[in-house]
Parts: C-alpha cells; sequence; structure tokens
C-alpha cells in the first residue's frame, strides 16, 4: 500500500508542477490531502514523504486520528465539512484551517472558542454556494461581502479568502488571462469565484479536487483539495 501511495503522490505532485509551468505560476497552489475514509497508516506514510496538510469532513474521524497519530507529527488539519454549532469547539480545537463557513452565529462561536484554545487565530475560508443549490451550504455570492465586513473585526479569526465545491459543471467554458499572467479554459463559475475571492481576507481561493484541480490551478487557485487522486478509492464502509 505505501509503495503505491509513494507513487500516487508522486504522480499527482508531477502534474501539479507540470500545470503550473505551462501556465506560468511560479508557485504552486498547497495541496490539501484529504484523508477521510483513509485509515490512519496512509496519513503517517504520506507525512514521512514529507507532507504535512490533511482535510478531514467528518469531526469524529478527526478526533479518532488526531488520537492515534503521534503528537509529534507537526501536521496541519483542515476541516472540510459541514459545520454544526455543537461541534464547533472541538473543531477549533482540532483544527488549523476551517474550509466552510457560512453563517454568522458560527463564526462568533469559532472566534470564542479560537480566543480561548488557541495562541494564533484560525484561518477560515467563506464558502459559496455558487449554483443556489440546495444540497449544498454556503453564502449566495451577492451576500460574501457584507457577511465578511460583520466577522474581519474578530481578532481570532483570520479569513483566507473563499472556497467553493462547484458542481459538476454546465457553465460556459472561457479562456482565462488574469492580471497575474494565470491562464487556461475554465469554467466560468470559477473565474467568478476568484476575482470575487481577491477582495475578501488575504484573497485566497480553496478550489479544485480531483476532477478539477488542473482547471482550478488555471484560475489562481491557492488551494487544492485531492482524496482519490492520492488515497485513490474511499473505503465504503
Amino acid at each position: 500500500m505505501n509503495s503505491d501511495l509513494s507513487e500516487k503522490y508522486s504522480a499527482i505532485k508531477q502534474k501539479i508542477l507540470e500545470t503550473c509551468t505551462v501556465l506560468g505560476r511560479p508557485i504552486p497552489p498547497r495541496l490539501v490531502a484529504v484523508s477521510k475514509k483513509h485509515p490512519v497508516e496512509s496519513i503517517e506514510a504520506l507525512y514521512r514523504l514529507g507532507h504535512r496538510d490533511f482535510g478531514e469532513n467528518f469531526l469524529q474521524e478527526l478526533e479518532q486520528k488526531r488520537r492515534s497519530i503521534d503528537d509529534s507529527f507537526d501536521i496541519f488539519w483542515h476541516f472540510i465539512g459541514q459545520i454544526q454549532s455543537n461541534k464547533i469547539k472541538k473543531i477549533v480545537e482540532l483544527s488549523s484551517f476551517i474550509h466552510g463557513l457560512c453563517q454568522q452565529k458560527h463564526a462568533l462561536m469559532i472566534n470564542n472558542y479560537a480566543s480561548e484554545l488557541k495562541t494564533q487565530p484560525i484561518k477560515v475560508f467563506l464558502s459559496v454556494n455558487l449554483n443556489h443549490e440546495s444540497s449544498k451550504s454556503g453564502l449566495n455570492l451577492d451576500e460574501v461581502d457584507d457577511f465578511y465586513r460583520d466577522i474581519k473585526g474578530y481578532e481570532s479569526i483570520e479569513v483566507m479568502g473563499l472556497m467553493a465545491i462547484p458542481s459538476p459543471s454546465k457553465q460556459p467554458i472561457v479562456f482565462y488571462k488574469s492580471r497575474d499572467s494565470l491562464m487556461g479554459s475554465v469554467p466560468e463559475e470559477y473565474v467568478v469565484l476568484k476575482e470575487a475571492a481577491k477582495s475578501i481576507g488575504k484573497g485566497r481561493l480553496s478550489l479544485g479536487m480531483s476532477a478539477d484541480f488542473q482547471q482550478a490551478i488555471a484560475v489562481g487557485s491557492n488551494y487544492l483539495r485531492l482524496g482519490t487522486q492520492i488515497f485513490g478509492p474511499r473505503s465504503v464502509s
């Protein structure tokens, strides 16, 4: 398993670097290895290959893995699941990043718990529901600016920018060239999200999963969230 994992990890890193080279990106995006439903042994093996950023969707699974992994491992844990009020304190305690903030009451709770538990502000991305899908949480794009203004004074939250989980895209494909000289054929909604992110917090964008990471790189995503490309298919148990 570890040999196969090493090969997959090397291959995806190479694809990312090659894509960045073609698109003229001098600094590749940060890769978050989404380890949900994969065993602790795979996380430890990837850590030994030099990887440090791991993403989990479920608090209970994150807790179990944190208990199982040596405390000396300097892992950055990214919580990328749906936030629930009764779980926020633990999420803040166990995570360095939260991808998916979209409720004012949750922002206040995260800020208060981060002030209580952490020496550094917790990093958050605001979640955008690009296509108003009822199955997904997230802010409408026209709500983002007001939401950010309401929370940007919170001292224990560092707003990184925006994140989204796009639908299987039926959006028009556009040729995109930004002022940063990044270019490529990408869904129009990716361009809209990237432009919106520039005025939010650090201006970062968390976009791109196993099926669309090259398009996300083309539009300038700063964080990729990849699972299958690294770990292979998830366990169904």
